[in-house]
């Protein structure tokens, strides 16, 4: 079976739905999508507040007002923030 044209968007079978984090896919900054790929252990809910972790710190929020804004406890986002973090590094 050949996959020839599959990465081409148009030529390939496909629709730019998104997913909770941005309206479309092609406007979406990540490298991996988060619908695609997730960490063993990692459910999509985690993922996806990771990323909304990540969108804040971008803005330079910090620990205690994601805490806020988000409705968890300032340890989670601190998880969240060493392991892009350490994505970053990598």
């Amino acid at each position: 079976m050949s996959h020839k044209g599959w990465n081409n968007v148009d030529t390939c079978n496909w629709s730019d739905t998104g997913c909770e984090l941005y309206k479309s896919c092609l406007s979406c900054p990540r490298d991996i999508c988060i619908e695609e790929v997730r960490p063993e252990g990692a459910t999509g809910k985690g993922i996806r507040k990771q990323e909304e972790v990540r969108g804040y710190l971008a803005q330079g929020l910090g620990v205690m007002e994601i805490s806020r804004r988000m409705g968890i406890v300032r340890n989670q986002v601190s998880t969240y923030k060493k392991r892009i973090m350490a994505e970053q590094k990598s």
